[in-house]
């Protein structure tokens, strides 16, 4: 499996969620965290690969499930980000000599790491997992769907062909998946 990674800085803030979810509408345990409710991140990392090796990247997929990080368990880390937010301090309190933090609280940060994996529908065929999935845009590839997503246009795009201004490392090559680290 080869692999590019970048890093975001996100400054959305999480939901505290609803205490008491229905759990007749949804199983919170067999939906991935950041889909729904979304991860609290102060940062995040994508690591984009393609998968040369189907059998063994079947083998570190198992491996890798455990780790990823259900609605569940992000409903309760939600829960101790707004206890540690509930007891923050007057960030002058702190930083007398810091004007630019007065008014503000001092942010208690949670210590966690979250995970969430996503497969390409080329990613799904190099495994095996071949037929529609009853979404054309997904079978399609995000290079088919690309305009509708409001990309950019790139050099040599037409009003007959559109080209997104993607960088060739992702307009030239197949991306099977993307693992999300927050």
């Amino acid at each position: 499996m080869s692999s590019t990674s970048t890093s975001i800085t996100s400054p959305r803030r999480a939901c505290v969620p609803h205490p008491t979810p229905d759990p007749s509408v949804f199983d919170l345990n067999d939906i991935q965290g950041d889909v729904f409710p979304s991860f609290p991140k102060k940062c995040e990392w994508f690591i984009f690969f393609d998968i040369q090796d189907p059998t063994a990247f079947k083998k570190a997929l198992c491996d890798f499930i455990p780790k990823i990080t259900t609605a569940a368990r992000v409903m309760n880390n939600l829960k101790a980000v707004n206890l540690a937010q509930q007891s923050t301090t007057p960030a002058h309190e702190y930083h007398s000599q810091a004007p630019f933090h007065y008014g503000r609280k001092e942010r208690k940060l949670v210590s966690m790491k979250q995970y969430q994996i996503a497969l390409t529908k080329a990613g799904f065929d190099v495994l095996g997992v071949t037929g529609k999935l009853q979404d054309t845009d997904f079978d399609a590839g995000q290079l088919a769907d690309a305009f509708n997503l409001g990309d950019r246009p790139g050099p040599g795009s037409t009003a007959a062909k559109f080209v997104p201004d993607w960088e060739p490392v992702w307009r030239e090559n197949v991306l099977h998946g993307v693992i999300l680290i927050a």
